[in-house]
């Protein structure tokens, strides 16, 4: 199946094509292959097509490069560590620690991509709410002592860099594919980027 004429326009002017999952990013990779193959090239330039996760992490790189200071982002992996510490107080409470962590983290990503930390100020009805509650004071704590950055929150940290070019170097143009909707997060990032 060929590429869609809009996609393969805008890679055509020299665009960044940003899909919404890995998975898309290389199913669009393999279709340019195919259609560079079909036109009879044996080579090609690697056309700009990357992830949602990948373009942010990189920009976070440049950003990061240029200011000493910035905090680290952690990898999934060291999150979930941090995830099982802030359990530790309830550990008799739960099961399994790295299902525990993973829920968590999950629930952190959906925290801030709807930019809903301010709602964890106020206590929370049920229990099991109130526990996440408390570990998320944990982990937040414990990235802010050190100088850690969850990937969940690197939409809202590139905001006030982004229009800094000596610092983060945004692509001429954006061409979003796969995005069935957008999260408030989201939506301010890619706000930024077009101003």
């Amino acid at each position: 199946m060929p590429l869609a004429r809009t996609i393969a326009d805008a890679l055509r002017r020299g665009a960044t094509v940003l899909a919404a999952s890995a998975r898309s990013a290389r199913a669009l990779h393999l279709r340019f292959a195919e259609e560079q193959q079909g036109q009879g090239h044996t080579v090609w330039p690697t056309p700009s097509i990357v992830d949602r996760d990948y373009w942010l992490r990189g920009l976070w790189r440049d950003h990061a490069f240029a200011t000493p200071d910035a905090p680290t982002l952690l990898t999934p992996l060291q999150e979930r560590v941090l995830w099982k510490r802030a359990q530790r107080e309830d550990a008799a409470l739960v099961i399994s620690p790295d299902s525990m962590a993973a829920l968590a983290a999950d629930a952190w990503s959906l925290l801030s991509a709807y930019k809903a930390h301010s709602a964890r100020l106020s206590s929370w009805d049920q229990a099991d709410a109130e526990r996440f509650r408390h570990w998320a004071a944990v982990f937040e704590q414990l990235c802010s002592r050190h100088g850690w950055l969850s990937a969940s929150q690197l939409e809202s940290a590139l905001l006030p860099h982004l229009a800094d070019p000596a610092h983060i170097a945004l692509p001429g143009e954006i061409l979003l594919v796969g995005f069935d909707r957008l999260t408030p997060a989201q939506k301010d990032l890619l706000d930024a980027v077009r101003s």
